[in-house]
């Protein structure tokens, strides 16, 4: 979490130097509106549901981020979007308390009503 504010021109300079990380692909950026929740997917089908207040708010714009999802070797995150409720039918597996977190495994069961084109 990184405030706007941090990001203000404070001179008439024209560059953003060290506006993003370039360590690895940026997958997903959301504006806090305050309140929401996120779920994040892994490769190795777990999925976090997390605040992110729970994230502390970084002071400058150069920072290299913060680890929510603990990950295995050769893993990645797939893919990051807003909670919706419903889509999840047992959410409370998914959260944790304290991050980083591994999340849970996705069973069948979890999906929540989906879309299917047959």
């Amino acid at each position: 979490r990184v405030p706007l504010s941090a990001y203000e021109t404070k001179t008439n300079r024209k560059k953003l130097s060290n506006a993003y990380s370039d360590k690895s692909p940026l997958l997903a950026v959301f504006e806090e509106q305050g309140g929401g929740e996120f779920v994040l997917q892994s490769s190795n089908r777990r999925r976090l549901l997390f605040d992110p207040q729970m994230i502390a708010v970084k002071t400058t714009r150069s920072t290299q981020g913060v680890q929510v999802m603990t990950l295995r070797k050769n893993h990645f995150v797939e893919s990051a979007q807003p909670y919706v409720e419903g889509s999840l039918v047992n959410p409370h597996r998914f959260r944790s308390k304290t991050l980083p977190a591994a999340g849970a495994i996705l069973r069948e069961e979890d999906l929540g009503e989906q879309l299917s084109l047959s």
